[in-house]
């Protein structure tokens, strides 16, 4: 329908395969009373048992010489329209002989036992059987005669149809792109066949190139770069269609647990009160970002598991399939992973390579083959579990980190890491190695990591469906390869590639999201509090940080939120009085359970002495522990 002003009422047509009532348009007027409007040629009946208001309605339109047709004018279309919308209301609201029927689909199924009983049915009538009519049975069944005409004609068709449909084939709306649609099916049909796990994304790439090959006059090239424009978008909607037309459902084995984050709140607010509360500026600092702190100061480190085969369990099938299984290149490497060791920072640019870290011991002279063809973009690393521990991260501090900390700003610049409490990032050598390049370490509480650590909450998922596809690409382009003649360092190699490609396409084409991520979690929040609206913490709707200010009972140190006995808390490692890190294990495991429940908090003597019971001394530090 042609927009117009109210000013001109003239029309035109719509193009299209059918052209519509040429009906002037108002913005007062919904689209719906238009439409109810247009599908009548002539003045609705007034319906039974009185409806006075509309009776009223046309009986002065008769007063004024009007009919029931429209006779063009914007006032006459909305009076018209308006009264088709209160008739209808009526008809639902009150039935009776003028209640409007909603329109019915039936299955296959249906409709086949229901010609069934039109052949087979036999009904009693003057003390014998007789064959069932038509009458009676459309009857019985709700249905009037001529849809049950219309499936005693279409019988043949019917019986064709797939199993639980509601049309036959053939029917509906015709799809615009038939070819590519079609051999889109079939490239799935075989992929399936071969128990290839099918996403949505392989059917987005795999009807692009179809669509090009087909229809190559419908898709423009933009100039300059390898990028196309189609007259399709692709977009869910016509992705759920296509579906429904082929009947190819989302299937999955698995089982999925949710953890509460009710419980979490009060080490929430302790470890986002940490944060805000060294995000304040210090004596001689100059305002940034956020608070004293750059965007690009502000770091999120991560290790991910990553297979060396993704063996989703959910797939694209036909329905009706009794067994859906998916082929696994190797059988041993599902259960085959590698460490992924990631670094974000809070302004979204790459500044810090991926750190993989893969099982076994490189001696030999074949590793030094294999590491020439690792992509340069990620560095790799060999240790008997490929898992990380204390000599891994201060590796990566030292071979990673520091060169993102040289290429932005002074080496003295204040910044702020936030870590998993992994028992490898928080020894005694990895907090001095942190503490020597001036850098804040928030430890994020246990079990929390998936509430408030960007690389989980947003980054981590995106990447590895990224690596997922990025693979899936790699052993379609060599499907004889990877099905035939390929090794355990060939994988490793194309794991590095895969990587560094998806790592770049994040911070390229994603990088607001990593963004959004940082500030959804409350790390570039900004520490008076004005941007406190955009923390979004899952299933903690209404979560605040609060005051993040100490009382005078209240103990909290800088630039670590670590307590003495290595737990997460308001922070008492200081190393703006204390230049050594002050954690002994030998010294805890001394106290007793008794010692590390409740209320107390390890302490510094120097600060609580008089408040103290119980006073230990070390050779690193005075300890007390303050029992209430």
């Amino acid at each position: 329908m042609v927009k117009m002003s109210s000013m001109d009422n003239a029309s035109t047509p719509r193009p299209g395969p059918a052209s519509r009532s040429l009906i002037p348009q108002n913005p007062s007027i919904s689209p719906r009373a238009l439409s109810l409007f247009e599908s009548r040629s002539a003045t609705p009946r007034t319906p039974r048992d009185g409806q006075h208001t509309l009776e009223l309605f046309f009986e002065q339109r008769k007063a004024t010489g009007r009919s029931g047709l429209h006779d063009g004018s914007v006032q006459d279309v909305r009076e018209v329209a308006e009264g088709v919308l209160e008739l209808e209301k009526w008809k639902k609201t009150r039935g009776g002989t003028c209640a409007v029927k909603t329109r019915k689909s039936y299955t296959r199924e249906f409709k086949l036992q229901v010609l069934t009983l039109l052949r087979t049915g036999r009904m009693h009538r003057d003390g014998k059987w007789v064959k069932i009519s038509k009458h009676e049975v459309a009857r019985t069944i709700g249905i009037s005669r001529a849809t049950l005409r219309d499936w005693e004609q279409g019988a043949e068709d019917i019986l064709k149809s797939q199993k639980g449909s509601r049309r036959v084939l053939g029917a509906g709306r015709r799809t615009y792109w038939p070819y590519m649609e079609k051999e889109l099916v079939e490239k799935f049909r075989q992929a399936r066949e071969r128990g290839i796990a099918i996403t949505r994304y392989w059917f987005l790439r795999h009807a692009k190139q179809l669509f090009r090959e087909h229809y190559p006059e419908e898709v423009a090239v933009i100039p300059g770069c390898h990028r196309f424009i189609y007259p399709l978008k692709f977009s869910a909607t016509w992705f759920t269609a296509f579906r429904s037309r082929y009947r190819i459902s989302w299937r999955m084995k698995t089982n999925i647990a949710q953890v509460s984050a009710t419980d979490k709140i009060a080490s929430l607010q302790c470890y986002l009160r940490f944060i805000r509360r060294n995000s304040q500026l210090r004596e001689s600092e100059v305002l940034q970002d956020v608070g004293r702190y750059r965007l690009g100061h502000i770091y999120n480190m991560d290790q991910t598991p990553l297979p060396f085969e993704f063996l989703r369990g959910r797939t694209y099938e036909f329905k009706g399939k009794k067994t859906v299984w998916i082929r696994a290149l190797r059988s041993s490497w599902s259960k085959r992973q590698a460490t992924l060791m990631l670094t974000a920072c809070a302004d979204g640019v790459l500044r810090v390579k991926p750190l993989l870290i893969f099982r076994g011991d490189p001696t030999s002279a074949s590793y030094d083959t294999e590491k020439l063809q690792y992509d340069r973009r990620v560095r790799v690393i060999f240790n008997s579990k490929a898992y990380s521990n204390e000599e891994v991260t201060l590796e990566w501090i030292e071979k990673d980190l520091l060169p993102a900390i040289m290429s932005t700003g002074s080496e003295q610049d204040p910044r702020l890491v936030a870590l998993d409490v992994f028992a490898g990032q928080k020894t005694a050598a990895v907090l001095r190695t942190f503490r020597s390049y001036n850098m804040v370490t928030a430890f994020i509480p246990e079990g929390c990591t998936g509430l408030v650590q960007p690389m989980d909450t947003s980054i981590n998922k995106v990447l590895k469906d990224r690596i997922s596809l990025l693979l899936d690409e790699e052993v379609e382009k060599n499907p004889e390869i990877w099905e035939n003649d390929f090794s355990i360092s060939d994988r490793r190699i194309v794991i590095t590639k895969v990587v560094a490609d998806a790592w770049h396409w994040l911070h390229t084409d994603r990088q607001l999201l990593i963004q959004r991520a940082f500030l959804y979690t409350g790390l570039s929040l900004q520490p008076d509090g004005s941007t406190d609206s955009l923390l979004r913490i899952k299933d903690l709707p209404n979560f605040s940080i609060g005051d993040w200010h100490l009382s005078a009972s209240q103990h909290g140190g800088f630039d670590c939120n670590l307590n003495s006995a290595g737990k997460t808390c308001a922070g008492e490692l200081d190393f703006s009085t204390h230049d050594e890190v002050l954690i002994e294990e030998d010294l805890f495991d001394e106290l007793s359970p008794l010692q590390n429940q409740g209320a107390g908090e390890y302490v510094f003597e120097s600060d609580f002495l008089a408040n103290t019971n119980l006073a230990r001394t070390s050779n690193a530090m005075a300890l007390s522990f303050l029992c209430t």
